[in-house]
């Protein structure tokens, strides 16, 4: 099984909000749990799964589209943008010209209401890094999708 990438293992234990400049981190210590697992009965645990979530803010949806590129996972990239599968074609042509997508970084984040915008630096296989910026709208639903 492949593993997924540090960003996902980080989000399960801390959380930054860097556009909002607050910062939340998940605590037991409120429950009285501080350095215990809980582990359901008859369930095991599976050691190298972190736990997956969904996006709160524009960086986040932004990082978590671009792990789904880098793992070649297409699908999971639907629901964060704003045309769907028209955009999932798009995403898939573009790895296939640019060789894949096998870094990126974040280099701003502006959010203004319920828009936003992200500035990015892709590293692709053959084509060399590209700077972009992605523009975001955030849905009555909540979720933060790229346009």
């Amino acid at each position: 099984m492949k593993k997924l990438s540090s960003f996902f293992v980080m989000a399960s234990a801390a959380l930054v909000l860097s556009c909002g400049g607050k910062s939340q981190k998940a605590s037991d210590d409120a429950d009285g749990l501080e350095g215990e697992e809980m582990v359901m009965e008859g369930e095991e645990e599976e050691e190298d799964a972190p736990t997956l979530f969904a996006p709160t803010t524009p960086e986040e949806t932004v990082r978590y589209v671009f792990e789904a590129m880098m793992a070649k996972d297409f699908e999971r990239t639907r629901d964060y943008l704003v045309r769907g599968d028209k955009e999932v074609k798009k995403l898939k042509r573009f790895d296939e010209e640019s060789g894949g997508l096998i870094g990126y970084e974040i280099t701003s984040c502006n959010e203004n209401g319920n828009k936003a915008t992200v500035g990015i630096v892709m590293k692709t296989k053959d084509v060399g890094d590209l700077k972009d910026k992605m523009d975001l709208v955030k849905g009555d639903d909540g979720v933060w999708k790229i346009q």
